[in-house]
């Protein structure tokens, strides 16, 4: 009798102590339903404060396009087919004592020459070098504009050589390349390889060793690229095969050329020349005239 009483009230107990249990149990799943009611009447999620959501939510974006990168449009000038001297008549050529042998060998007579002796990629962006006919004297770009040259063929910086560094010269011709452009952003600007020396000169004095040449070249095309204007590899038309100045080239001094040098020089210039035509022609005379536009 006794052992029957103690199992009644041991179930009697574990039924009171189950009740609140049973109780919890029916508040939290009825609390969940509660929520996913909630949840889909309103369309949309609830995440506790505490609890973040298992995946990252996904915010829409528009879109960016990433901006071009600047083109390049520097080229050096390579063979073309062959044009008249009608081609140099809106031309002007920039330079020391080189480019005066086109006046003094009256080679290729048809451009402007705007030169002077111991002109550098420095001062040729303030030393005047030409005189118009109403007596003023103008600087490069100042005359570049004057006369509406469409091209421009520059060759510094070979004198410079035997006084300066490559880098320091490239630094000016880099001011002068700004300033043509600046005050005539329609001209065409070639900057021109300077020519190499003779092998003699160049044993007597190693600021002209052909590797040296050829370095100050490279930035001078490197310059042209840079700048988006054209480089012309002029020292290839006057170099033999050991890279120095051909013999029947050299005026005498091992720098300067002959009448011979420059011919070579104008015939690679007609062969390697810039895209599009030019706006002369010559007429039935042999004069060199203007493109009329009908």
């Amino acid at each position: 009798m006794e052992v029957t009483v103690k199992r009644e009230n041991f179930f009697r107990t574990l039924f009171r102590g189950s009740i609140p249990v049973l109780l919890a149990g029916v508040v939290f799943f009825g609390a969940i339903l509660f929520k996913d009611r909630l949840e889909a009447m309103n369309g949309k999620k609830i995440f506790s404060e505490n609890i973040p959501p298992s995946k990252p939510m996904l915010v829409p974006t528009i879109a960016v396009e990433p901006e071009p990168e600047m083109e390049n449009f520097g080229v050096e000038l390579e063979a073309s087919s062959e044009v008249g001297d009608e081609y140099f008549a809106d031309a002007a050529f920039v330079g020391d004592s080189l480019t005066e042998g086109w006046k003094i060998y009256n080679v290729g007579q048809h451009f402007e020459v705007m030169s002077m002796k111991g002109l550098n990629p420095r001062t040729a962006q303030s030393q005047p070098v030409y005189l118009t006919a109403d007596g003023r004297n103008l600087i490069v770009s100042e005359a570049v504009s004057y006369l509406g040259t469409r091209k421009v063929y520059i060759m510094l910086g070979h004198n410079g050589l035997n006084y300066s560094e490559p880098e320091v010269l490239i630094e000016g011709y880099a001011g002068l390349v700004d300033q043509i452009k600046f005050t005539n952003p329609d001209t065409n600007i070639i900057l021109q390889s300077v020519p190499p020396v003779t092998a003699d000169l160049a044993a007597r004095n190693s600021s002209y060793v052909k590797e040296r040449v050829a370095y100050y070249n490279d930035l001078i095309k490197q310059l042209a690229i840079e700048k988006g204007i054209y480089f012309l590899d002029t020292y290839s038309a006057l170099a033999g095969e050991d890279g120095y100045l051909v013999r029947e080239y050299n005026a005498g001094d091992g720098m300067h050329l002959s009448p011979s040098g420059y011919s070579a020089w104008f015939s690679y210039l007609k062969t390697h020349t810039v895209r599009g035509n030019t706006l002369f022609i010559l007429d039935k005379e042999g004069r060199i005239v203007p493109v009329r536009a009908e």
